[in-house]
C-alpha cells in the first residue's frame, strides 16, 4: 500500500506540467483565444504551410468559421476566409488571406474595451511560449483644442498606443511578424461610436509595412480604416 502512494504522488512530477488550455477546450477569456489563434498561425518548422482546408481546424474551439470556403473578393491572386471569435458570449472578427498555395497573415479584431489591459493580452501570449521582441511604437498624435476628435473615445485612444509592432518566435515555429492596431469608428458616423483593437500575425518573417505583399493586406470586413499615424 505505501508503494502505491509512492508512486501516485510521484506520477505528477513524472508527467511534467500540463497546459491548462488545450486545443478542444474552450478559452476562458478573450485575450486566452486570441493568442491561441495567434500561436496556431505561425508556421511550424516541420509540417511547414498548412492548406487551405486544413487551416480551418487551427485556432481552438473559439474560432468559428463560415461555412462558404476561401474566396477571391478582390483583384489579383488575393485570398480571404472568415470567421468569428467567440467567448464568453464576446464576439469578434477573424480574416485570413494569401494566395492560392500559402497563408500570409491572420487578422482577429475584437471591441477595444474588452482588452482593457494590455498586460494581459501579453501575458496570455508568452503562455502560449511566444517571445515578442518589440521593434516599432507609434502613439497617436495630438488633438487640438476644438478638433472632432477630441471627445470621450478620442481621450481614450490618445491614453494607449496606436500601432506596435513585433518580431515573434515560438520553439519549433517559423518567426513571424506580429502588430496590434487601435482604432475608433470616425466621429459623426450613423451608428454609435465602436472601438476595436486589431491584432494581425504576418508569417513572413521580414514583414514590413513598406514592403507589405498584396496578399499580405488581410482587413476586417465592415472595419474602420486604420487611423492615420502621420
Amino acid at each position: 500500500m505505501k508503494l502505491i502512494l509512492i508512486l501516485a504522488a510521484a506520477l505528477p512530477a513524472l508527467s511534467g506540467p500540463v497546459s491548462a488550455q488545450q486545443p478542444w477546450e474552450l478559452a476562458s477569456t478573450v485575450e486566452q483565444a486570441v493568442a491561441r489563434a495567434l500561436a496556431d498561425a505561425m508556421v511550424h518548422s516541420r509540417y511547414g504551410q498548412p492548406t487551405w482546408a486544413g487551416f480551418g481546424v487551427h485556432g481552438g474551439r473559439d474560432i468559428y468559421w463560415h461555412l462558404v470556403g476561401p474566396t477571391s473578393d478582390s483583384p489579383g491572386p488575393v485570398i480571404r476566409r472568415t470567421g468569428w471569435l467567440a467567448v464568453g458570449g464576446k464576439t469578434g472578427s477573424v480574416a485570413v488571406c494569401g494566395d492560392a498555395t500559402e497563408i500570409r497573415a491572420v487578422t482577429i479584431s475584437v471591441g477595444d474595451l474588452w482588452l482593457d489591459d494590455d498586460a494581459a493580452m501579453m501575458a496570455a501570449i508568452a503562455a502560449r511560449a511566444m517571445t515578442t521582441d518589440l521593434v516599432t511604437s507609434v502613439e497617436f498624435p495630438a488633438v487640438q483644442e476644438g478638433d472632432d476628435r477630441n471627445g470621450y473615445y478620442g481621450n481614450l485612444l490618445r491614453e494607449r498606443t496606436a500601432y506596435r509592432q513585433w518580431r515573434i518566435s515560438r520553439p519549433d515555429h517559423a518567426p513571424a511578424v506580429l502588430t496590434a492596431r487601435r482604432a475608433c469608428t470616425p466621429p459623426g458616423t450613423r451608428s454609435a461610436t465602436q472601438c476595436s483593437m486589431t491584432w494581425t500575425l504576418y508569417r513572413r518573417p521580414n514583414y514590413s509595412r513598406d514592403t507589405q505583399l498584396p496578399a499580405e493586406d488581410c482587413p476586417i470586413g465592415g472595419r474602420s480604416r486604420e487611423v492615420s499615424l502621420d
